[in-house]
């Protein structure tokens, strides 16, 4: 669908500037948790912001007549905890989407559906997982170039710019580490454009809006994955070693 293309799109873009990483097994035991719950105080920030809210408009040169997106952020803790909510007009109906991160774990949920998924993060991912954040480390990273300054949402940004071969090119507005704008484009002429037209610094939230929801079942990804290597291990097994796969997903 042209929506989840949409929405994959604005994630790895933001995802260029930055190294993903994998997922981290949960301590066992009383004493692990209580050293996690203590490191959890001290956790270094992810953005330069404490708190706030921004709202930004989404279009792409496919996004089809009548059609608008909007996404709101709420974000906390120095971007340690954050919500981000898409809302799709499709047919007459709105459909919002969640990504929720909270105590180290991604969620992932829309309100059609009562059923979502749930990932551990890794401390060093925690930033490269957040799509409005960008961090010093990534700005630095090789491809990514300063191209000039401008102003989005009365905020001054920096603007950089990074060209890959693989997914082709993306800008990016950035203040206090926050993408205000972001300017997409595929080897195959896709264009997808968010844009920050409000920004707050705030700590007031709407109600509950940081909370998982009760009606919602979320599956454990990491499980579902160490389920499918054990099955692709057995499967290797049982054919003599020669088992492909790739072929095995799909």
């Amino acid at each position: 669908m042209k929506l989840t293309k949409a929405l994959l799109l604005i994630i790895a873009a933001s995802f260029i500037f930055a190294c993903n990483s994998g997922n981290q097994s949960k301590d066992g035991g009383k004493e692990a948790d209580k050293e996690e719950e203590t490191k959890g105080k001290d956790k270094t920030p992810i953005c330069k912001i404490e708190s706030g809210t921004i709202k930004y408009k989404l279009t792409s040169t496919q996004a089809g007549s009548g059609q608008g997106m909007n996404l709101t952020v709420h974000f906390k803790d120095y971007g340690r905890e954050s919500v981000n909510i898409t809302d799709v007009q499709v047919a007459g109906m709105k459909i919002s989407s969640m990504v929720l991160i909270k105590d180290g774990y991604i969620y992932i949920y829309n309100s059609e559906d009562k059923k979502g998924s749930k990932s551990k993060l890794k401390e060093d991912a925690m930033g490269s997982s957040q799509m409005f954040i960008i961090t010093d480390e990534a700005i630095s990273s090789e491809g990514v170039k300063k191209i000039g300054n401008e102003t989005v949402a009365g905020k001054e940004c920096d603007v950089y710019e990074m060209t890959d071969k693989e997914n082709g090119s993306s800008k990016a507005a950035i203040w206090e580490s926050i993408v205000l704008r972001m300017n997409i484009k595929d080897k195959s002429g896709y264009e997808m454009n968010y844009e920050a037209v409000e920004v707050n610094e705030t700590s007031d939230f709407p109600e509950g809006v940081f909370e998982l929801p009760s009606d919602v079942q979320f599956t454990d990804a990491d499980a579902m994955q160490k389920s499918f290597e054990e099955d692709v291990e057995k499967a290797a097994k049982d054919n003599g070693g020669d088992f492909d796969e790739e072929g095995a997903k799909g």
